[in-house]
């Protein structure tokens, strides 16, 4: 039996990995409509794979694309705010900010390289829309209510989001009802001050089959389980992983 044990312990440490693997390949292998990336990626000159986490300053872009701010909107009087951005994720961060769309950490910095959480991603996308969450349970409650994330377990609004997800959001946005605008979408707004023709999103909307309800269900199911994992390391290490000493919460990586 004494020989047995160290291959005993090293097999239940190999399931054991494999089985926080399995969870982690799962919370990251997040749903994508692909026909939906690449539709909007065409429409929005998006580049890089769906799949590929996003940092701050390419969501920002992103975003920044789907409204529609040109180079003239970027340039035109946004003063300096943030110190830790260069070339044109400067001009975007600064006039996001101007316009209330991104606030950063209030030490006039942005943190442009790091990636961007679904909490975040949803807190800009409701600025744009002229909605100030307070913090991630409303942001959440708001966004569901606007049909532009559906209500979800809370723990996810700290997971990271790739540039599919990031699609999925604005797409959902284009399609959400603006408030006080008597029924009319974002992208008919858009297309009102003449930055679209309606044609651009009729074409997607007959082109891609995408479910709102159907979205991340995977994620939420998969949530349970890597929160447990979390909470097990904490046990184990004593170290409190959903905080680190930059206020940065995301815990699973790929």
């Amino acid at each position: 039996m004494k020989k047995l044990k160290p291959a005993l312990i090293a097999l239940t440490a190999a399931v054991l990995a494999a089985v926080l693997f399995a969870v982690i390949t799962a919370v990251n292998e997040k749903p994508q409509d692909e026909a939906l990336y690449v539709s909007l990626a065409g429409l929005f000159g998006f580049d890089g794979d769906e799949n590929d986490l996003l940092t701050r300053a390419d969501a920002l872009h992103m975003l920044l694309c789907v409204i529609n701010e040109d180079n003239a909107a970027l340039d035109a009087d946004s003063p300096s705010f943030f110190s830790d951005v260069s070339g044109t994720s400067k001009k975007e961060a600064d006039y996001a900010f101007a316009n209330g769309i991104a606030v950063g950490d209030g030490e006039a910095l942005f943190f442009p390289d790091r990636g961007i959480t679904l909490e975040e991603m949803l807190s800009m996308v409701l600025r744009v829309l002229d909605s100030a969450p307070a913090d991630g349970a409303e942001a959440l409650e708001l966004a569901d209510s606007l049909r532009i994330y559906p209500q979800c377990d809370i723990n996810l609004m700290r997971f990271e989001i790739t540039r599919g997800q990031c699609a999925e959001i604005l797409w959902n946005l284009l399609n959400s009802a603006k408030p006080g605008a008597g029924g009319a979408t974002y992208a008919d707004a858009l297309v009102s001050a003449g930055k679209y023709a309606s044609s651009d999103f009729d074409e997607i909307r007959t082109s891609v089959q995408y479910d709102f309800d159907a979205q991340h269900t995977v994620l939420t199911d998969k949530i349970f389980e890597t929160t447990t994992a979390d909470t097990e390391e904490k046990e184990s290490t004593g170290k409190d992983t959903t905080d680190d000493e930059s206020g940065w919460s995301p815990i699973w990586r790929p």
